[in-house]
């Protein structure tokens, strides 16, 4: 019989929280999780995680959280490769849109524009693997030209 390990339990808690508008208690629980997943092992999901995280910090204003999630969650993803992550990517790009062409990003969210500035930074330096299908059948990760923002 399988049960769910406690980081698991809390971020499927946060998930639930987050879609019925409970971001306080998401955050809450998206913490725990991130701070009981054993990050080594399931490497995808912390970053899943830590993004879900810095996604539930930028719907409440709270810009250091989500520069520190992203940046963090940005990190764990490095050589991870799935549908998942692309679309993280493509999520926090699509948020941080809105404060691309304004000089320092987005200082009415944050005292200082320097962090929400390093995270705009990596999230568009970061650019989200295309999953192609090989001859051989097989998936791999690629990048395409029109994929850059």
């Amino acid at each position: 019989m399988f049960f769910f390990a406690e980081a698991s339990l809390a971020h499927e808690t946060a998930r639930t929280l987050r879609d019925l508008g409970d971001l306080a208690g998401a955050e809450r629980h998206f913490v725990r999780s991130v701070r009981t997943r054993r990050a080594a092992t399931f490497t995808r999901t912390h970053a899943v995680t830590l993004s879900y995280l810095g996604s539930v910090r930028f719907r409440q204003g709270g810009i250091d959280g989500v520069c520190e999630s992203w940046s963090v969650a940005l990190g764990a993803m490095d050589g991870v490769r799935s549908g998942r992550t692309r679309q993280i990517v493509l999520d926090m790009r699509s948020a941080l849109a809105p404060y691309r062409r304004r000089p320092g990003g987005a200082p009415s969210l944050v005292g200082g524009s320097g962090s929400w500035s390093r995270i705009r930074s990596a999230v568009v330096r970061t650019r989200p693997p295309v999953m192609r299908t090989t001859s051989a059948g097989s998936v791999s990760g690629t990048v395409d030209d029109q994929d850059a923002m």
